[in-house]
Formats: structure tokens, C-alpha cells, sequence
């Protein structure tokens, strides 16, 4: 073999190894691709950082999310941009540690110094305020022209949503720090001496009352067909009938739950502060997948068509599959996001502990 057939031979070998490289190295960079946009980390769209600190709770309405801080702040801002709208700058020496409600024009918030507040969205100005006798940290839940609002005074209020105006009240026995829910004849909600109420909506009245092993600090929620769901420091999940208190069946999970469930046609979802993720079937109460995702849920439960999203005490925003479980997506946010969770069609806003407000593009289909 001459000298110019080894050449040729030696230049080709050159090119393919090239040629091999430069083909590995863009399957490399597709592959990475596909696994960050399945199951990797990403960042926020947006963050909103406060002139202070204080950790955050919020809501989304449309295209607005509505934000109080534990320093007093109350604020509007831009859900596809993270801008302040400036329609209410509001502050008080009293902060808030309940999750905002919006009602037409109306955000109700209860704060610290036992106060519910109505501020119009339209205009910013406060319309009216109603003084309970304790801090108020639950939510406010609206029905129809009636806002119902815990207070830890032990009175569960009902006041009418133009002028604020005091309805009637009931006395649960115990403090009060989360959302009722609401069906036909029945208002149902937790206390933190360990009691699930119900209570009567014509009659004003406490008509039944169940006793957990622990605090209820998870929201009540209506299921559907005279059912109600409520969460327990004792690691159950209560399903009661709504008319009698009686109880349907349980769902142990190993840690606290203080996380909104979720309901899905005939399935219920539930997570825990240890980090464990239940989903079953509510005819036949079997459980169809566990999972634990290794970090303490710290805010949510909410949903879309397709999956499940909470925060973490590690700084993440998770998206997990309903059909099985899975963790699909997760967002390193850079603070404990211990605030609140809220979601429209395309977003996640959530509250962080150090203040800041971000939000995240659900990952769709």
C-alpha cells in the first residue's frame, strides 16, 4: 500500500470519528432537552420581590393575582408579567396569615387584629370591616351574597358581602384556622381543639360535632353527592356525611394533613407534610397509587386536567401526574414555598417564605 492510499484512509477514519462525535454529542443535547422539559428543574416566569419580608398568601382571579403579606401589604399583580397593577397599595401594622378571597369586586382578607376586610378590586378603597374578637387566619368562603369566615375567637361569622354587615354567628368551641365548606343545608368546618362541626344553615346552629385525635387545620371541602372531606393532624383523611356528621370511611397518611385535597370526578387526592401523596377512588374507597416524593408539601393541593401541583419546604414547586403518581416537573424557587398555591389555565403562582411572589408555566399535556 503507497504512501497516498494510507492518507486517504487515514482522512476518512478522521472525518467518521468527526462525523460520530458531532452525532453523540446533539443526541447528548436532545436527550437533556427531553428530560428537562419531562421531569427536570426549571425557574420561575416571574418573581415579585417586596420592599419587605414577610411570607406571602395569595389567590388568582382571571388575570390577576392577589397578594397579602404577614407585614400588612396587600397588592394586585399582573399574572403573565409578575407587574404591580397598583390598583391597591394597602398597608396596616396588622399583617395577614389568611389566603385572600375574591368575589366580583370584591377582596376579602382577615388579618391578625382580628379584622375582615373588604377592599373594591375596581377602585382599591377599602368598602368595609368587620371585627371579630380574635385573629382571623382562615380564609373566607363565599356563597352567593354571604361571606362565612372563622375567626380564632371560636365564632364562625356570616356577613353580607356589600356592606359587611354581621348575619349571624356560631360558636364552635375552639379556635377556627381554616376555610369551611359549604353544602345545601350544612356548613362544615374544623376547629383546633381537634372538632369537625357541622352546622346548620337555616337554624344557625352546631347540629353535629365529630372528635379527631388532633387539630384540623386542613380546609373542608364539599364532594359532591351530601359528602364532605376534611383533613386531620392525625394523619386522616375524614369523608363524613354532610347531614349527620356520620363518617364514610377514613384515609390514613403517615404526617400531618393541612393540605387542600382535590377532587377529580370520582377521585380524591391527598398529601400530607411528610411528603406522602395518596390518590383512591371514593366509590370504592380503594386507594389506586402512593407516593411519597421525599420533601414535606408545604402549600397546595391544586390541579389541573392532567396533574397535581405543591410546594416544598425545599425551595420547589412540584407538577405530579395524577394517572400514577409521579413526579413530572419540578421548579427550584429558592425559598420554602410555605405561603399558598393558586392556579389558572396556564400558571402557578405561589407564596414563598421570604416574601417573594413567583410564578411557574403549567407543562400542559
Amino acid at each position: 500500500m503507497d504512501y497516498r492510499t494510507r492518507w486517504q484512509r487515514q482522512r476518512r477514519r478522521q472525518f467518521q470519528t468527526r462525523v460520530a462525535m458531532a452525532v453523540g454529542g446533539l443526541v447528548v443535547v436532545v436527550l437533556t432537552m427531553v428530560l428537562v422539559r419531562c421531569c427536570g428543574s426549571r425557574g420561575p416566569v416571574w418573581t415579585y420581590r417586596p420592599p419587605s419580608p414577610g411570607m406571602a398568601r395569595l389567590c388568582i382571579d382571571q388575570d390577576k393575582v392577589y397578594v397579602a403579606w404577614a407585614d400588612g401589604a396587600v397588592k394586585i399583580l399582573n399574572l403573565r408579567t409578575g407587574q404591580d397593577t397598583k390598583l391597591i397599595d394597602f398597608s396596616r401594622p396588622s399583617g395577614f396569615q389568611a389566603v385572600p378571597v375574591v368575589a366580583g369586586d370584591c377582596l376579602i382578607i382577615g388579618g391578625e387584629d382580628g379584622r375582615i376586610r373588604a377592599f373594591s378590586v375596581a377602585s382599591g378603597q377599602q368598602t368595609w370591616e368587620y371585627a371579630s374578637q380574635g385573629p382571623v387566619r382562615a380564609p373566607a368562603v363565599v356563597d352567593g351574597q354571604q361571606v362565612l369566615v372563622g375567626s380564632d375567637d371560636g365564632w364562625l361569622y356570616c356577613l353580607d358581602l356589600a356592606s359587611g354587615k354581621g348575619l349571624w354567628r356560631v360558636q364552635c368551641g375552639s379556635a377556627i384556622g381554616a376555610r369551611a365548606a359549604i353544602t345545601d343545608s350544612r356548613v362544615v368546618v374544623g376547629t383546633v381543639e381537634g372538632k369537625i362541626v357541622g352546622i346548620d344553615r337555616t337554624g344557625h346552629s352546631v347540629v353535629w360535632s365529630v372528635s379527631t385525635d388532633a387539630a384540623v387545620l386542613a380546609p373542608a371541602l364539599a364532594i359532591g353527592d351530601g359528602l364532605v372531606t376534611v383533613g386531620c393532624d392525625d394523619g386522616r383523611q375524614y369523608i363524613l356525611n354532610a347531614q349527620t356528621g356520620e363518617t364514610e370511611f377514613t384515609v390514613k397518611l403517615s404526617g400531618l394533613i393541612r393540605r387542600k385535597p382535590v377532587v377529580d370526578r370520582q377521585q380524591l387526592y391527598v398529601g400530607s407534610n411528610s411528603g406522602e401523596l395518596v390518590a383512591l377512588d371514593l366509590q370504592s374507597q380503594q386507594t389506586f397509587w402512593e407516593r411519597n416524593v421525599g420533601v414535606a408539601l408545604t402549600a397546595g393541593l391544586v390541579a389541573d386536567e392532567h396533574y397535581l401541583y405543591a410546594g416544598t419546604d425545599a425551595g420547589s414547586i412540584i407538577a405530579v401526574a395524577k394517572k400514577d403518581g409521579r413526579v413530572r416537573r419540578r421548579w427550584a424557587v429558592g425559598a420554602a414555598v410555605n405561603g399558598s398555591l393558586a392556579i389558572n389555565e396556564e400558571m402557578v403562582a405561589a407564596g414563598l417564605a421570604d416574601g417573594r411572589v413567583v410564578a411557574v408555566r403549567t407543562p400542559g399535556k
